[in-house]
């Protein structure tokens, strides 16, 4: 069938390829068996992986949902843990199965088998029936090798003793594949000796399917062509009785036909049957054969029955079709397509999809299912598609709107829409029956031998569609609706998502002009944004554009940028966004009606099962039930596999859902009990990160006791990188829904998190929350704790002085409530405060005055804080010895505890010091292990810091080369804090001008002097100011300027009492 572009591509069975290692074979024609080509037997792990992977091998190289497999293995009654074991049997699986030979990959929804050097009978089958179809009619003998090689791949039943209603169902299907391709041997098997041996295949298939007339034809025609005359004779007779016993009715006109040509002895019968071109599948309707590929097929799912089978025969030799229909009225071909709009814009991947897939060498689909959220271009794309294929449907194209989410319309039942298809056929209306399964086998009859195109727009569910759905190999039927029809077996699957930037501009630019749209680029890629790509809302938004040619493209994003009140401006006569999701919500059930409602309360951009469990108040696995529902009607999204997310549109309407001022009694405890799984989620998080941290009564309990994960710090890690934009939009909605402990509460760990991972715009946001709602409950200890921890968000965004006032506050909150733990830390934080503002005499007193408090409350945590900030000022003062003991002692507490970040500093601290005291090598070696350790917690910042440090020492060390190879890869990135900025500057620039790059050097430590003003650092600035006086000796210019940076710099070292030796790190 020529669809959309030109020849198809070669594809083919692995089955002979190069054979280099012995290649798995999978066996489906009978019982499941998988062998090597030794006959070597894999063991698959018992029944239930056996059932999967029957699954997956039906359905290979598309995705298979996991609720179907669950279905497969359970049916209607599976056990909670379904979803679980369905994971631990494609983890055994994956173990079980080389990666060569397949791979189960996870995508979206489910899983998809993938198939490498491996070979498979079903596709091996389905590829001699195609070169069946593909040899020459007249060369009977070729026909009748291929059709003889595909029915030798069969070893019994399809899938036999596997079991279950999925399988049993593909089963069937492939058993009528089967009996086609016996039927079809038949009519081309002329010699008697040939007939002969088919006799006894035949009637034992006969025997199965006693009232399988084409099948009876076979057998018939088999005993003629052998000589058995009256045996054929005597086949027809029990035929009839067998049909007038059983159903009351005679043998069909075929059978009928058949039986008048023997007894007339028509020589015809005696020629084997050649297919004229018009009823042979030629290439336009079957893509050659593929040369054998060794990586192997990719095919479609097991087809529904018949789908396999070859072009009927025509003549006496043709077994049953439809007969004249009584009272049948000669009508022309139906063609109730609608226009296909003539600005259809993009949707190219999925264009190339359909294109592919009718293109494949396999027998042409049957069914293909398109899904999406309402407003996607669902309809408009398969009505585009049913435009671009008409031609190769010469009896009919039809299509019908099944009003299953059509306002003030109930969905059409199966009966009537049947009723409908029979009458543009040319059913009289008198002779249409009357039962469901009456007239769904009318239909059936009536496709028959027929090329018709069905598309069946806004579907319901499958139960609306499956008894319209045809059976006959030559038509297609394209459905469309809001829910992933997961149990259409056999159909191609395809979700409609919204449009990529490129492709929702270029359908503006369509509407709108293009003039109008390259004056606003940016404002248009806005707009797309907005509407999220939904085709829809995007139609509405440029039709109101191209009406009001005074307004522009600024002026409607500003108007659709108000949330949620934006959602008013997609509306447009009978075309509302906001009325389209509100179909897609009303056909809910009520708990997916609440589960949905509730979700509108989650501030986050997206949830996992945990959290939306505690939002739901349900168990995980029931959460995890709803969510996937949700995501079947394209209510919710899943962007990763256990996340879970809105369309930002469908987000605005959940939210328009519950206004605060009418939303129900029980939504407030909800929303409390999201933000306490996150407290609790947090607060285990900052735990495994920060061991060794104290309690404190103040912080908030959750009401509710929550399942969390076991984490490792990585876990941990990655748990707070996902959370961590939610988690800021949490603590924001907390604050404002008056919830002020968690709100003070959740930034101790939410600000831990930051600080290591140095984002200082978002800890600075959360830390004055955190104060502010403090300060709210009026509980002193609490406030003495956001106070403290707020410091350090002030301290990295470059506003020491605010950070030493924050901590001076604490100090006197925590002498007056008697919190010794708080004394402590802020006496340790002020002395590395002051250190960093080159005050480090006074920070030292800070710091020793904190030290014995601590070691007396055993507090190990903040005592290896407090020698880090002492071995710190120790290295500025050039006093190396103690600085090295200091950190020795902080490093052994941080080991003690495995806290690595603790330990990190200590060993840059250590580092510093070996520097301090000349020995090069051992600075560099303790350098790389803090450089990994900061790696290891995904700190890019502090591993550009000690990168700059390792690159200085490495040039004091005499290796040029890598030193300047790592200046180069620390000057690539971006650095934010500039406090850290400073620092970093100042080190390069050291290393550059060692290396005769002045021009270079003065950049750096131009940036170094600015941003060192900037936060106060008075010790960097003088180390700027140093460097400066180091460039302009080595450039020559007057020694005026070098002396002006010189006496600058002496003033501040003198003022941090840094000695002469630790002054420069530039030459001389």
């Amino acid at each position: 069938m020529e669809i959309l572009r030109g020849n198809s591509t070669k594809t083919g069975n692995a089955a002979e390829s190069d054979g280099s290692a012995a290649r798995w074979r999978f066996r489906l024609l009978g019982p499941l068996e998988v062998t090597s080509d030794d006959r070597q037997r894999k063991h698959l792990g018992g029944a239930k992986n056996e059932k999967v992977l029957a699954v997956l091998l039906l359905e290979s190289g598309r995705v298979v949902p996991t609720d179907r497999l669950t279905t497969a293995l359970w049916e209607e009654f599976p056990p909670r843990t379904a979803t679980h074991q369905v994971r631990k049997a494609i983890g055994d699986l994956r173990l079980r199965i080389p990666k060569s030979v397949a791979q189960i990959c996870t995508e979206g929804p489910g899983y998809r088998l993938q198939l490498g050097a491996a070979w498979v009978d079903l596709h091996e089958f389905r590829q001699e029936i195609e070169l069946a179809r593909q040899t020459d009619p007249q060369d009977s003998a070729a026909v009748t090798g291929h059709l003889r090689a595909a029915l030798a791949l069969w070893r019994g039943d399809a899938l036999a003793g596997t079991g279950g209603r999925i399988i049993e169902t593909a089963a069937t299907a492939l058993e009528e594949s089967r009996l086609a391709a016996y039927e079809w041997l038949s009519t081309v098997q002329a010699n008697p000796d040939e007939a002969a041996t088919l006799v006894s295949e035949l009637r034992a298939l006969v025997d199965r399917n006693p009232l399988r007339e084409s099948l009876r034809h076979a057998l018939m025609l088999a005993l003629y062509r052998s000589g058995r005359q009256a045996e054929a004779l005597a086949e027809y007779n029990r035929a009839r009785e067998l049909l007038a016993d059983e159903l009351g009715i005679d043998p069909g006109a075929a059978l009928a036909q058949l039986h008048t040509a023997i007894l007339c002895a028509d020589p015809a019968l005696l020629a084997a049957e050649q297919q004229t071109p018009a009823e042979q599948p030629g290439p336009a309707d079957h893509p050659a054969p593929a040369e054998p590929d060794p990586a192997g097929p990719v095919p479609p799912a097991a087809p529904a029955a018949g789908a396999a089978g070859p072009a009927a025969p025509t003549g006496p030799m043709a077994p049953p079709g439809p007969a004249a229909w009584p009272g049948r009225v000669a009508v022309p071909p139906p063609s109730t397509l609608p226009y296909d709009i003539d600005d259809f814009t993009g949707r190219q991947e999925e264009l190339d999809w359909f294109a592919d897939l009718l293109e494949r060498p396999d027998p042409a689909p049957r069914l293909i299912a398109l899904d999406g959220m309402g407003g996607s271009g669902k309809t408009s794309l398969a009505v585009h598609l049913a435009h671009r294929i008409a031609d190769g449907f010469r009896d009919g194209r039809i299509f019908i709107d099944l009003h299953g989410f059509t306002p003030g319309c109930d969905p059409l039942r199966p009966e009537a829409v049947l009723d409908v298809l029979l009458r543009s056929l040319g059913v009289s209306g008198d002779q249409v029956p009357e039962g469901l399964a009456e007239r769904t086998a009318a239909w059936r009859t009536a496709c028959a031998n027929r090329r018709l195109l069905l598309v069946l727009d806004n579907v319901l569910d499958e139960t609306q569609i499956l008894p319209l759905i045809p059976s006959a190999p030559d038509c297609l039927a394209i459905v469309t609706s809001r829910r992933r029809l997961v149990n259409l077996d056999g159909a191609a699957q395809l979700s409609v998502g919204q449009l990529p930037v490129g492709e929702g501009v270029a359908l503006v630019e369509r509407i709108v002009g293009t003039e109008r749209c390259a004056a606003e680029p940016e404002a248009v890629v806005d707009l797309v944004g907005l509407c999220g790509g939904l085709p829809l809302a995007l139609r509405i938004a440029a039709a109101r554009l191209r009406h009001r040619r005074q307004w522009t493209f600024g002026h409607l994003v500003g108007r659709l940028s108000v949330r949620p009140t934006g959602l008013d401006e997609l509306s447009a006569g009978d075309r509302d966004v906001v009325e389209s999701l509100k179909l897609s919500f009303l056909v809910l059930r009520p708990e997916q009606q609440r589960a949905f409602r509730l979700l509108g309360l989650n501030p986050g951009s997206d949830i996992d099962v945990g959290a939306a469990a505690a939002l739901f108040g349900t168990s995980a696995d029931e959460a995890e039930r709803i969510l996937e529902s949700l995501i079947d009607v394209h209510l919710l999204e899943q962007p990763e596999f256990g996340r879970f997310s809105f369309h930002d549109l469908v987000r605005d309407f959940a939210r328009s859902l519950t206004p605060a001022a009418a939303a129900p009694p029980g939504d407030a405890a909800r929303f409390t009990a999201l933000v306490d799984h996150y407290v609790a989620a947090a607060e285990a998080a900052a735990d495994v990160l920060f061991p060794g941290r104290v309690r404190y009564p103040a912080e908030p309990v959750p009401a509710e006791p929550y399942v969390l994960p076991e984490l490792t710090p990585q876990l941990a890690l990655k748990w707070f990188g996902r959370e961590r934009r939610n988690l800021v939009a949490l603590l924001r909605a907390a604050a404002d829904a008056g919830l002020y402990r968690q709100a003070a509460g959740l930034p101790r760990n939410l600000g831990a998190y930051l600080t290591l991972q140095e984002h200082p715009q978002e800890l600075l946001e959360v830390s004055e929350i955190s104060v502010a709602a403090a300060r709210r409950l009026g509980d002193k200890l609490m406030l003495r704790l956001c106070l403290t921890n707020a410091s350090l968000s002030h301290w990295l965004s470059g506003q020491g002085g605010r950070g030493i006032t924050h901590l001076e506050e604490a100090l006197d909150l925590a002498v007056e409530i008697g919190d010794e733990h708080g004394q402590a830390a802020c006496l340790s934080r002020l002395g590395s405060f002051h250190n960093s503002l080159g005050r480090s005499q006074e920070a030292l007193h800070y710091l020793r005055r904190a030290l014995p408090i601590l070691r007396g409350l055993a507090d190990p945590r903040e005592e290896a804080i407090a020698l880090n900030g002492i071995s710190s000022a120790l290295n500025v003062l050039c006093r190396h010895d103690e600085a090295e003991k200091a950190a020795f002692t902080a490093l052994k507490l941080g080991r003690r505890m495995n806290n690595l970040s603790d330990e990190a500093l200590a060993l840059l601290n250590l580092a510093e010091a070996r520097l301090g005291l000349g020995e090069w090598e051992l600075a560099v070696h303790r350098f790389q292990q803090a450089a990994a350790i900061y790696a290891q917690l995904r700190n890019a910042t502090m591993v550009a810091l000690v990168d700059a440090w390792r690159a200085y020492a490495l040039q004091r060390a005499g290796h040029p080369g890598p030193a300047l190879s790592l200046t180069e890869r620390t000057l690539a990135v971006e650095v934010v804090s500039p406090m850290r900025r400073t620092a970093i500057a100042n080190l390069l620039g050291t290393v550059l001008l060692r290396e005769g790059q002045g021009q270079r050097a003065e950049q750096q430590y131009a940036l170094a002097r600015k941003d060192a003003r900037s936060v106060e650092n008075v010790y960097e600035l003088a180390l700027a100011l140093d460097g400066l006086a180091a460039v302009a000796r080595w450039s020559g210019r007057s020694s005026a300027t070098a002396a002006s940076y010189a006496a600058e710099a002496e003033t501040l070292f003198a003022r941090i009492g840094t000695p002469v030796c630790c002054r420069r790190q530039s030459p001389p």
